[in-house]
């Protein structure tokens, strides 16, 4: 037998016309949907020798694991809003309204690559843009100039090519004078991915990206000699900005939350032994890893951090814990660490900072006001005689509560699930929410069986503290989906849970959890078909519901990856769902045809949302980045007009505007950052998934590009672009 561990999820803090669907709520250990398990309690390490050890044990085994490789199902993508109404709507220090980061928890922020508090708007600026030939280059609106650029100091000029561009923005009319573009971090530094606007113009710059390897998330050897990276950063004069605090941490990042003054940046490390072979075979290879393991020390086995250049260890038997149910011959080499920065201590000589680190794999962050929680699955495979791997295996997972305090994460408890949390690495954390208002009880989607053998299905788990060190079930739903649909949404507001699977059409299933103690189908459930399927849901208020995903054509004998429907275009749909026996599609709208995409598809900051304002009327709006198909004939395509399989060359690249109001969507401009030059095997030049927008009163941003476009909520006119 195989065993596959992965504490594959590091969480910060869930529809059913012609379902076969279920109900339990026996909270017993034998119970096939969740179950209180004293066995997956985490236990923290007692010595810096045994921590050692585990390390060293964790190398060994590992060296020998067997080679084969889980292949990451891109279909299986289910996304999530946040899990509190979030207006994404800001009152900056300028007094305006201010578009900010769409993020997964209401408070709880997210770094991005834009962000503006109404005044100013800063943008990491983008990589060198790939260039076609000339034969294949797009229609651009505008050829940016060059900037000059200033360094940083005291930090020398990033070689990498970080580089921070800062805008003033004009305070009457769509308009925008570049200040300044900061060459920022260190030589050797990775790539700046994110930043987070503080007060008085004060930057926090996140440096750091995941493994490259991120498909082959369960093998350690993928995540050696990683480094991240955090600088606090004074940008109140553009052209001298002033270092405050930096920290460097060895390891790759993982992901980031800010709540108040205090940073969280999980990271993941592998040890990386000079010499030592990763796949040793022979006889004399395996000698001389065990003599290098044996006689490796804390230097090169347990990661440090270094703040403003002075080295220290970031993991010790005190913070330390080891992942459940690891016995000899289990062990993993991972260390995975939450760090805790206090923010108001970087104007200060000490730098305040805490940690908590678990052995074992992890892939992400999700974090609530209250706690944060580890997920940690396991598969269990079995193989032929020939040594192959047999599918399907048996997923479990178990959760790992640790509350937020003020004397940082402290462990609360453990519980296991039945079913893993998808493929899809960045919408894994979008499977679990917080119920209720001080979040009594955690809300888990999550996916068994397997698409291709027809039997796949979606299981909500409800889980809360108990004694000791319990997470208990608290009752179970499983089933959920017709046979073979995958989950590809999820959204967990307040006392509700919003589900969205797909194989032929998209249902909504929309969940009552307020007497969690008793789901059941006929009480609990309601559900709604409609032709395609959404990615993301958003709440527009607590009784209207947006989902943005594709249009779908049915197809009984095929589809795309055999999933009955071929994929359309960009699709919008907004939803009633005041009575959630009977949601209602209120209004939809189709952009494009088929091969047409929006960055908020797969990347939920890319979702720019300014909420409605009843003192002077104005309606919710929507800002979408998408890449338009619709133009036929360019490609020598097999299929006929019309054909529900025929691909769309590229027509162009805008940011779609949208009013939503109580009962429909109305699109009210389209800002072209580039268009199809008309000749064949046109090209967008700017990549579509760096995209994003900002609105402040009635004018609105859109980076794409090396640009900067701007112009007047619905409108399509260019009022200035760099």
């Amino acid at each position: 037998m195989f065993y596959l561990y992965s504490p594959f999820l590091l969480l910060f803090s869930l529809w059913v016309t012609g379902c076969s669907l279920s109900s339990e709520s026996d909270s017993s250990t034998t119970d096939p949907g969740g179950k209180s398990d004293s066995a997956v309690a985490l236990k923290q390490v007692a010595t810096e020798q045994q921590l050692l050890e585990l390390i060293r044990s964790g190398l060994a085994n590992r060296e020998a694991e067997p080679q084969f490789y889980i292949m990451e199902m891109a279909q299986d993508s289910a996304a999530a809003a946040p899990t509190a109404t979030a207006t994404a709507t800001n009152t900056g220090e300028s007094g305006r309204s201010v578009s900010t980061t769409n993020l997964q928890v209401e408070g709880v922020d997210e770094a991005d690559i834009i962000k503006s508090d109404g005044d100013r708007l800063y943008r990491v600026a983008p990589s060198e843009p790939i260039y076609y030939p000339m034969a294949m280059v797009a229609e651009t609106t505008a050829e940016p100039e060059p900037a000059s650029v200033t360094a940083i100091a005291p930090s020398p000029s990033s070689e990498s090519g970080n580089r921070l561009q800062i805008y003033q923005l004009d305070a009457a009319t769509p308009a925008q004078q570049l200040l300044a573009e900061v060459a920022v971090g260190e030589t050797d530094d990775p790539q700046l991915s994110g930043i987070y606007l503080l007060d008085q113009q004060r930057l926090v710059l996140i440096y750091g990206q995941r493994s490259g390897y991120w498909g082959m998330w369960w093998s350690p050897w993928q995540w050696q000699q990683g480094k991240s990276v955090v600088e606090v950063v004074d940008f109140s004069q553009p052209q001298s900005p002033q270092l405050e605090q930096r920290y460097e941490i060895e390891g790759y990042l993982i992901a980031t939350r800010r709540i108040g003054s205090s940073l969280y940046l999980a990271s993941r490390f592998t040890p990386a032994i000079e010499g030592y072979l990763p796949y040793a075979y022979s006889d004399e290879d395996i000698a001389k890893n065990e003599s290098l393991v044996a006689a490796a020390g804390a230097d090169e086995l347990l990661p440090k951090i270094s703040v403003n250049a002075t080295s220290k260890p970031l993991v010790s038997e005190a913070t330390a814990y080891q992942p459940p149910g690891v016995v000899a011959g289990e062990e993993s080499p991972d260390l995975v660490t939450l760090l805790e920065i206090d923010l108001d201590s970087a104007t200060s000589t000490t730098a305040q900072w805490r940690s908590q680190t678990l052995l074992g794999t992890s892939e992400t962050l999700f974090m609530t006001h209250n706690a944060a929680y580890f997920a940690t699955a396991l598969a269990e495979y079995s193989s032929d005689s020939d040594g192959l791997v047999r599918y399907t295996p048996d997923w479990t997972s178990a959760i790992h509560k640790f509350a937020l305090t003020s004397d940082g994460p402290l462990y609360r408890g453990s519980g296991s699930v039945t079913g893993h949390l998808g493929w899809d690495n960045e919408k894994k954390p979008f499977r679990m929410g917080e119920i209720g208002a001080d979040g009594e009880s955690l809300g888990i989607v999550t996916s068994e069986g397997e698409s291709w053998s027809g039997d796949s299905s979606t299981r909500i788990t409800l889980l809360q503290e108990g004694e000791g060190d319990e997470l208990t079930l608290i009752s179970t739903l499983g089933g959920l989906g017709k046979p073979g649909e995958q989950l590809y949404a999820a959204r967990f507001q307040g006392d509700r849970a919003y589900l969205v699977t797909f194989r032929v059409t998209d249902p909504l299933y929309v969940i009552d959890l307020s007497q969690p103690e008793s789901l059941n189908l006929e009480q609990h459930v309601g559900s709604l078909e409609i032709p395609g399927y959404s990615d993301y849901l958003h709440p527009v208020d607590d009784n209207t519901l947006l989902g943005l995903g594709k249009d779908a054509v049915a197809d009984s004998a095929g589809g795309d990856n055999d999933r009955g429907a071929w994929a359309q275009g960009v699709k919008l749909a907004l939803f009633d769902v005041t009575d959630l026996h009977a949601p209602q599609l209120l209004d939809s709208v189709v952009i494009g045809k088929r091969g047409s995409e929006s960055a908020a598809i797969q990347d939920h900051h890319a979702f720019t949302w300014l909420g409605g304002d009843s003192a002077t009327g104005r309606l919710p709006r929507l800002a979408l980045p998408i890449q338009l198909h619709e133009t036929s004939g360019r490609d020598g395509s097999y299929y006929s007009e019309g054909d529900p399989r025929q691909w769309y060359d590229w027509t162009r690249t805008a940011l779609y505007q949208f009013e939503i109001s109580a009962t429909s969507i109305t699109a009210v401009g389209e800002l072209v950052a580039e268009a199809a030059s008309g000749e064949s095997y046109s090209y967008p030049q700017g990549s579509l998934q760096q995209d994003r927008a900002v609105m402040v009163d009635d004018s609105l941003y859109y980076s794409h590009g090396d640009a900067l476009f701007c112009t007047l909520w619905g409108s399509s006119a260019h009022y200035c672009s760099d």
